[in-house]
């Protein structure tokens, strides 16, 4: 196993709360189930990797209980996301997961296609050198961002200058 943390950011599957933009097609229960079925792919496609420590980093009731046995299920510990906007939660968890170990990846629930193949793609980059592994959206956002340890000090200057748009 190597020495990668893998961080799957996700909310709680609270009806109504999550897949917002889902709801008008799905309803809110299905937009929660969905949520679900993406949560625990997401947790399983972290622990195929076999990358290293998997964490479930939930919001805003990290004690829910899918988030806890889904965490679990998937061997997986659960911690809070901590204060701040999305980006502050997301500094905050890659500077605490590379003080453990020398490479940290975090990723969202929203992208199926991140699997272990791509995680462990991400983490070779990283392996050999490079300082940050990206995985692009089409929207222009990300699915992965990845650190090594060295390029600490980068994850600020990544992460200040983006209007985050949703808390």
């Amino acid at each position: 196993m190597s020495s990668t943390t893998v961080m799957i950011f996700a909310r709680a599957p609270i009806p109504g709360a999550v897949k917002t933009r889902l709801i008008p097609a799905l309803g809110p229960m299905g937009a929660a189930q969905l949520a679900v079925r993406m949560l625990r792919n997401a947790l399983q496609s972290a622990a195929d990797a076999r990358l290293g420590p998997v964490q479930l980093h939930g919001a805003p009731d990290v004690q829910h209980p899918v988030l806890q046995s889904a965490a679990a299920q998937a061997g997986a510990t659960c911690v809070a996301q901590g204060p701040g906007d999305l980006g502050a939660r997301m500094r905050l968890a890659l500077a605490a997961a590379l003080q453990v170990t020398p490479r940290a990846l975090l990723c969202g629930t929203d992208c199926p296609a991140l699997d272990g193949q791509v995680l462990r793609e991400a983490d070779a980059a990283l392996v050999a050198g490079a300082d940050c592994a990206l995985v692009p959206t089409a929207d222009g956002g990300f699915a992965l961002i990845g650190f090594r340890r060295e390029a600490l000090a980068a994850i600020d200057d990544v992460f200040g200058a983006i209007a985050w748009g949703s808390p």
